[in-house]
């Protein structure tokens, strides 16, 4: 589900803190931008709002944008790629970036339109909607320097059974370097496109690459990190393979390894609102088990969590702590599942003085027992 919002106009990057931008680095050549914004009818709002967002983010540098925002339901016909092409400044190079604005549907599909349409909703499965908002732009995108596509809807969909998948086979034979897709259930439009602004201008003004500049905007910026993972496809040019990723905020005391903990009083039963959970000790269990003990500040209930990482990777990175997963070409899948390789035990307060670790010569998970990495 998403959650339309009012944006600002001006993104923290450039608003009296310009040092947030890395100065020492030297803009690229003069380029151009061509944004493509499709959106619900019913995300109309929130729709021009980005793109009034992002225009006036990349005017302030003098980077030349042609936009062109459309219903997703409409068709941009040949005349249109070429009439957004001769918006662009003629001799110099261009971007192209498509951002679409839809809702998601659990187990598979993106709504295609809305209560608003005239035939009320109707969903589709993904390619049929990459398709819809990308075939059409595939000449301007085969000119382009690089054609990147940014999803705005909730993640609802991404764990269906072949949906990463479907995505990927799609944009694999095209033009397209990357996809950025946030992983959210629930998502609320400005937590996570007030990082869209610094992002573009990382990009298309100071030519950073594309995985490095997201995850420097993404893991600084406090509201995006906190609000959504983000589910990543990007290649170095149109032939390489995607090396395709998920990027989870991971604090240890409330998500280690990505694994979001229990709140402390639907364990423990104190009426206690600002309880949380106290970091203790983190051991190596059997095999590449993860063992992690945490103490309720309430009452010092224990909560001792095993992990299994399997393909999950936990990085330090400006300041803070993110869990990577990366995906297994084989099974063409992220294989983490907390069923089979998360386990949580609960003991009562520890008297004893001396801190008292638990059996780990055995697995505690489902996976680790079965000798597999789901």
């Amino acid at each position: 589900m998403v959650k339309a919002n009012i944006f600002s106009i001006v993104p923290d990057a450039l608003e009296g803190e310009p040092h947030k931008i890395d100065s020492e680095i030297a803009p690229r050549s003069k380029t151009s931008l061509a944004l493509i914004i499709y959106h619900l009818r019913s995300l109309k709002d929130s729709a021009e709002a980005l793109a009034q967002q992002l225009q006036a983010v990349l005017a302030a540098l003098e980077v030349n944008v042609a936009l062109r925002i459309n219903v997703l339901n409409s068709t941009m016909h040949e005349a249109e790629a070429t009439e957004i092409h001769e918006q662009l400044s003629r001799d110099d190079p261009y971007h192209l970036a498509v951002v679409f604005l839809t809702e998601s549907h659990p187990g598979g599909g993106w709504w295609y339109t809305s209560e608003r349409d005239r035939g009320g909703k109707f969903q589709v499965p993904e390619q049929a909607l990459l398709d819809q908002c990308l075939d059409d732009l595939r000449p301007l995108a085969e000119s382009a320097i690089t054609a990147r596509v940014y999803g705005v809807t909730c993640g609802v969909n991404l764990p269906g059974e072949g949906v990463i998948k479907a995505i990927h086979d799609y944009l694999y034979p095209r033009p397209y370097l990357s996809i950025l897709l946030p992983s959210a259930y629930m998502l609320t439009v400005p937590d996570y496109t007030n990082m869209l602004p610094e992002l573009f201008v990382h990009l298309y003004y100071f030519g950073g690459s594309f995985r490095a500049s997201l995850l420097r905007t993404w893991a600084v910026n406090r509201e995006a990190r906190a609000h959504t993972g983000m589910v990543v496809m990007d290649r170095i040019n149109r032939t390489a393979a995607f090396r395709v990723s998920k990027f989870i905020h991971s604090p240890i005391n409330r998500r280690p390894l990505g694994v979001d903990l229990p709140e402390p009083t639907t364990v423990c039963g104190c009426d206690d609102g600002s309880a949380r959970w106290k970091f203790v000790k983190k051991v190596d269990g059997c095999g590449d088990e993860k063992f992690f003990l945490f103490y309720a500040t309430c009452c010092q209930t224990q909560l001792q969590t095993v992990i299994k990482p399997g393909r999950r990777n936990q990085l330090t990175m400006h300041g803070t702590t993110v869990t990577e997963e990366v995906w297994n070409y084989e099974s063409m899948s992220f294989e983490f599942t907390e069923f089979d390789m998360v386990s949580m035990r609960i003991f009562p307060r520890q008297d004893s003085k001396k801190l008292l670790l638990p059996d780990l010569s055995t697995p505690w998970t489902r996976a680790g027992r079965e000798g597999g990495s789901n």
